[in-house]
């Protein structure tokens, strides 16, 4: 998995390829965390977000991430509160609303648009 999948990390080459940069994180890990990592890096509405699992449904099948989002998302949301709490970074309690938001039924659907 890449596991920082946005638009800042992704460059186009003088070829007009698409080159990911940004890979300190790469790892062999679980791609339905990969995917909800992306949502929660990479804000999509509704129509972008069909049309990235679009594209991802021609390489792999997104139901490991779609079956089970509430937990992959849950999942996603505590390990960057954790880091942005242990390194006390500007806006540390940004992922922490958002799953009070979920566990209390006011959070958005990080498959869905984003505030």
């Amino acid at each position: 998995i890449h596991a920082d999948l946005a638009p800042e990390n992704i460059v186009v080459s003088s070829e007009r390829r698409l080159i990911l940069v940004d890979n300190e994180n790469l790892a062999v890990d679980a791609p339905g965390f990969d995917l909800a990592r992306t949502w929660y890096r990479w804000p999509m509405d509704e129509f972008r977000s069909a049309t990235f699992l679009a594209g991802y449904r021609r390489h792999s099948d997104p139901a490991v991430f779609l079956d089970y989002a509430e937990f992959w998302t849950m999942v996603v949301l505590l390990e960057a509160a954790h880091f942005r709490v242990m390194r006390n970074t500007p806006d540390a309690t940004v992922p922490l609303d958002r799953l009070r938001g979920m566990v209390f039924g006011s959070g958005d659907s990080l498959t869905g648009a984003h505030p």
